[in-house]
């Protein structure tokens, strides 16, 4: 799902570095800075789970046209750690992999956008709406955020990514329709099933390092 090849359009590669600048200020400012100086077990966990998600972008598949597909790992981060550190984890994940992989930093901001901030935002919204709208259940929490949500967030930033395909560096809508966008379906499987399974050993056996996860919410009755 990234974007490798070059974008040229000064206007759209200002545009997308200002709406990041602007976000991670954003996540900055608001970011609870607090309990991470103190817990320097939360700092470890924060640092372990970047490499992690990084890692898992080396596993990938290429197509002949060019374009690649990997797992995200942005709602994991999301639930794991909120919003706010999710987009400033997802910014070193995407830098890392650009800088790895010759990307140019042209789309640096773009590939961010799409992969990162994207997919954490919704993924946070559907929470919210969760958590107001339907009883605050262990099972909703993980079935409904950690499997449904994270595929649907999957499946958004891919088609973020395809609308820059085909609106900038106009790749052709039959490649886009037969090509990207089935893939994509695929891709929201095993990054539900993926991080539903992690989520889930994390809530039984590490709650405290899920801030999303509230025990006097889902584990009143039990």
């Amino acid at each position: 799902m990234d974007l490798t090849r070059l974008i040229v359009i000064d206007g759209v590669i200002w545009a997308s570095y200002m709406v990041l600048i602007l976000t991670l200020l954003f996540a900055i400012i608001l970011a609870p800075w607090d309990k991470v100086a103190r817990d320097s077990g939360a700092q470890n966990v924060y640092l372990g789970a970047i490499v992690m998600v990084y890692l898992v972008w080396i596993i990938r598949a290429d197509l002949s046209t060019g374009l690649n597909f990997h797992l995200l790992g942005a709602a994991l981060m999301c639930l794991m750690f909120e919003w706010q550190f999710a987009l400033i984890a997802m910014a070193i994940v995407v830098a890392s992999h650009s800088f790895m992989n010759g990307i140019p930093v042209e789309n640096y901001a773009l590939n961010w956008l799409a992969l990162g901030a994207v997919p954490i935002i919704f993924c946070r919204v559907m929470l919210y709406m969760v958590q107001c709208y339907l009883p605050h259940n262990f099972y909703i929490y993980i079935f409904i955020n950690a499997f449904f949500v994270a595929g649907l967030s999957a499946y958004l930033a891919g088609s973020m990514s395809a609308a820059v395909l085909y609106y900038v560096l106009d790749y052709s809508s039959h490649m886009i329709l037969d090509q990207y966008l089935p893939t994509l379906i695929l891709i929201m499987l095993p990054e539900a099933v993926c991080t539903g399974m992690v989520m889930t050993i994390l809530v039984v056996y590490k709650p405290t390092w899920v801030a999303t996860f509230h025990d006097r919410w889902y584990l009143k009755n039990r």
